[in-house]
């Protein structure tokens, strides 16, 4: 029997604010669900709490915010440290996954 791994998704977000929440309902609401989303917030002029309320997806949703700007990679990294999956899949804010991006895992 198979198991199939617990996938954590990382979505780094600066000033995407039009276009997070489309990102997390696209990774939220995959085939085979992810065990968490991780918004890593780097200092955002709209922090991501005030543009999504984390309650609403049937996945954790955590946000990590920065206060200082440090750049999308120093972002990923901060996603990667608060991660709890055995694999983790990088999502840009401005952009939407189709419903199977992570079913042939």
């Amino acid at each position: 029997m198979s198991v199939k791994p617990r996938i954590s998704v990382i979505i780094p977000y600066r000033n995407h604010e039009n276009f997070l929440e489309q990102a997390v309902r696209s990774a939220a609401e995959q085939i085979y669900r992810p065990l968490e989303i991780i918004i890593a917030d780097d200092a955002s002029d709209i922090p991501a709490r005030e543009v999504i309320d984390p309650s609403t997806y049937a996945v954790p949703v955590r946000i990590f915010r920065r206060e200082k700007h440090r750049g999308v990679s120093a972002a990923r990294n901060l996603g990667m440290e608060k991660a709890r999956g055995d694999y983790l899949a990088f999502l840009d804010a401005d952009d939407c996954w189709s419903p199977r991006h992570l079913a042939d895992f």
